[in-house]
């Protein structure tokens, strides 16, 4: 009988205040990331920050030792039919640290975090080359993708790099522990 092995992991985590309306406690030191990423027994994480990307940042939480860290952005997209606005996560390998972080610099420009707006055909022509994992707001949770979009990211991506995150996926929550 074998035993198996659990990981606990976070794709979508927080760790800067970047948009009006973010708590200022969600931006954490490297000690608050430390501690609560170990306290909740968290072996990966993604730090997904929304319209933004600091890669300093990753590369000093990477650094810390306590966990994997893998490079992630929020990003807003607008629905193709409607223009309604759902949030997609974009996480990637990070041994493609670097391409990522051009890939992010293409996609936002000099945008402000609060008016960057993109639809599925960026983000997919964007990030593609990456093999990035793609994981939109779905179902009930707030600023969800839309059925028609949805279908237009999985047929432009590989099925197996489509994750969908309802309202009630847990996740690490560094900022709730504070």
């Amino acid at each position: 009988e074998s035993v198996g092995y659990k990981m606990k992991i976070d794709l979508h985590c927080h760790t800067k205040k970047v948009k009006k309306g973010d708590a200022p406690t969600r931006t954490v030191t490297p000690e608050l990331f430390s501690e609560k990423v170990q306290k909740a027994n968290v072996e990966l994480v993604a730090i997904t920050n929304h319209n933004a990307y600091d890669f300093s940042q990753y590369q000093e939480l990477k650094d810390l030792g306590v966990c994997k860290v893998w490079p992630g952005i929020e990003l807003d997209a607008k629905a193709k039919r409607n223009g309604k606005l759902f949030h997609i996560l974009i996480v990637c390998d990070p041994r493609k640290e670097n391409e990522f972080y051009r890939a992010v610099s293409k996609i936002l420009g000099s945008e402000d975090p609060n008016t960057f707006c993109t639809d599925i055909q960026t983000i997919v022509s964007v990030f593609e080359s990456l093999e990035v994992i793609y994981i939109p707001h779905y179902a009930d949770k707030s600023k969800a993708i839309s059925e028609e979009d949805r279908l237009l990211l999985a047929a432009a991506i590989p099925e197996e790099r489509l994750f969908l995150e309802p309202r009630n996926l847990r996740t690490l929550g560094i900022r709730a522990f504070s």
